[in-house]
């Protein structure tokens, strides 16, 4: 289930996250420095996440989920009684039940609903009066939507555990997969060939990575986990 946020800054929610992203910056920068260790800066980074995490939750809880906006589109791209002949996600109509009927198949709780105008509005679903078409795989958000916050800091809490774990495991416990790319002296004006690629050979990997996954989902022992890859441009 691929996810992706675009769009200008996150106006409605400068106002709440301004304050982490000082203390990320100046923590950063004690790092850097080697004013304070890398362990005790993971363990700022992640308490001043689930800060967020927690104060975002008590302001919007109404709000649906993306995580499970995005299982839904997986699942329509992938249950063959949502597919057609050719093997691509087939019309739903609403009002026969059958987009709740993919909503229940993906075993979620949110309602169908929410789930879908949050799939409309990031314009992965398009709706022709009863008829629900999927237009794309992944969910493209603009980030004044209050769910594109949510996302950012549960995706940025989930990275800095990875990072934390690698840090800090014993020599018994095997290291989280994480590996970067990085070009210091890279061509500005080769910025967006990359960008290109990546829309290409990244998608198409994650989405190979999204049908393998989902081959070897368990409702007995079943834990979350989730593969990212990103792009990052340093500031001047």
């Amino acid at each position: 289930m691929t996810l992706r946020v675009v769009g200008p800054s996150m106006n409605r929610f400068e106002s709440t996250s301004h304050s982490t992203e000082s203390l990320l910056h100046e923590v950063a920068a004690l790092c850097a420095v080697n004013r304070i260790p890398e362990r005790e800066a993971i363990e700022l980074f992640s308490t001043a996440f689930r800060n967020e995490q927690s104060r975002y939750a008590g302001e919007k809880p109404e709000q649906p989920e993306i995580f499970i906006a995005a299982q839904v589109l997986s699942e329509w791209h992938q249950n063959p009684e949502f597919l057609s002949r050719n093997g691509t996600p087939r019309e739903l109509s609403e009002s026969s039940g059958e987009f709740d009927a993919l909503c229940k198949s993906t075993r979620i709780l949110s309602n169908p609903t929410q789930i879908l105008d949050l799939l409309i509005h990031a314009s992965a679903v398009k709706k022709n009066g009863d008829r629900l078409e999927a237009l794309r795989r992944e969910i493209i958000i603009g980030d004044s939507h209050p769910a594109a916050a949510a996302r950012a800091i549960r995706l940025g809490a989930a990275f800095l555990s990875t990072l934390k774990h690698n840090l800090t495991r014993s020599v018994r416990q095997p290291p989280n997969f994480e590996r970067t790319v990085v070009m210091p002296f890279f061509s500005q004006r080769h910025i967006p060939a990359l960008m290109g690629y990546l829309s290409v050979h990244a998608q198409a990997l994650l989405e190979d990575l999204d049908s393998w996954m989902e081959r070897r989902t368990s409702d007995d022992d079943g834990t979350e986990v989730g593969v990212g890859i990103y792009f990052f441009k340093r500031s001047a």
